[in-house]
């Protein structure tokens, strides 16, 4: 090997490393059409649940893989003309372009499987003079996507759950057998509103003055 060569095991790598990540991108953006045959083997009750959403993919995103694939190629050749400086451009000009189209493209799209439905919850909220509660599992969703103000933010679960309230205070949960008995014990009083792609939301209302 000629000093300053790409070693062979460093090409190899990221010959793989960029067809996995390539064939990662195609592969997500047909899940909605293959999920029914992943959902009998998924053992995760949120996790299934998080399956039922459904993505707006047209199509061009896995273009994504493509980026990074040419990025590759046009890499190899470079290094292959003892051309290692432009040969790591090109390649950090795939992965870039790569990491911003699924940051722009996929990354939304993924995110509706993940959470979609409480953020459209709790952008439903914005404006409202109520309490948002999760009590059990920790995420700051609710103090960004509800526009939570100092009058109408809370984190006083004891009282959120059982307290006699002034305002509405909506709790947002995993849709899952043990978050289930756990609000029914501790907030009897919270009704159910709704159950939607993984996430179940209930509410309890203020107390009569």
């Amino acid at each position: 090997r000629n000093e300053g060569d790409m070693p062979m095991y460093v090409k190899v790598l990221l010959s793989v490393f960029s067809v996995v990540y390539a064939a990662a991108v195609a592969i997500v953006t047909q899940f909605d059409k293959i999920k029914s045959f992943i959902i009998p083997y998924v053992a995760d009750e949120f996790a299934v649940g998080n399956m039922q959403a459904e993505s707006s993919w047209y199509g061009f995103e896995a273009f994504a893989g493509v980026l990074l694939l040419t990025g590759l190629v046009a890499a190899l050749v470079l290094f292959a003309r003892k051309r290692s400086f432009n040969g790591i451009a090109a390649l950090s000009a795939g992965v870039m372009s790569y990491m911003f189209a699924t940051t722009l493209f996929v990354a939304p799209q993924v995110e509706k499987y993940s959470q979609g439905a409480v953020i459209e919850f709790l952008e439903s909220k914005k404006g409202e003079d109520c309490y948002i509660c999760l009590p059990y599992y920790k995420s700051y969703a609710h103090y960004f996507y509800s526009d939570r103000q100092p009058g109408n933010t809370c984190d006083d679960r004891e009282y959120l759950l059982r307290g006699a309230l002034d305002k509405p205070c909506y709790i947002v949960l995993h849709d899952v057998e043990d978050q289930r008995r756990s609000i029914a014990a501790d907030s009897p009083d919270a009704g159910l509103i709704y159950e939607k792609n993984g996430f179940a939301f209930y509410r309890r209302e203020p107390s009569a003055k």
